[in-house]
């Protein structure tokens, strides 16, 4: 699942992760990823990451400033540590990073019996 960053509502991760736990039977995996998470303004290295990618790419400047405004104003990320509480709060234990990439980190966890 990628969309948790998209969510605005401070409550509705935390709802939405419960009603995916009911639907799952007891002991199923589940695999969340979050497309972005963190303090995204205040880490200047992933920023300078973020831009060179872009640069590469053929982006110029004004169009990576642009896609900036339009991600820090359309995404609510989570810390990593709030989103390990939600899901412990939703009922899913034994939670595992197992992907991270440039703007992406995925996490395995089992729901509780």
């Amino acid at each position: 699942m990628l969309v948790m960053h998209f969510i605005h509502e401070r409550n509705a991760p935390l709802e939405l992760l419960r009603d995916i736990s009911l639907r799952l039977k007891p002991n199923a995996p589940f695999i969340l990823a979050a497309g972005l998470f963190g303090d995204l303004r205040g880490d200047s290295v992933l920023i300078d990451a973020w831009k060179m990618r872009w640069a590469s790419q053929g982006i110029f400047s004004e169009g990576i400033e642009t896609r900036f405004q339009e991600i820090f104003s359309s995404v609510y990320p989570l810390s990593e540590t709030e989103l390990l509480e939600l899901l412990n709060e939703a009922g899913f234990h034994q939670v595992r990073r197992f992907f991270t990439s440039l703007c992406a980190s995925a996490w395995v966890a089992q729901k509780g019996s």
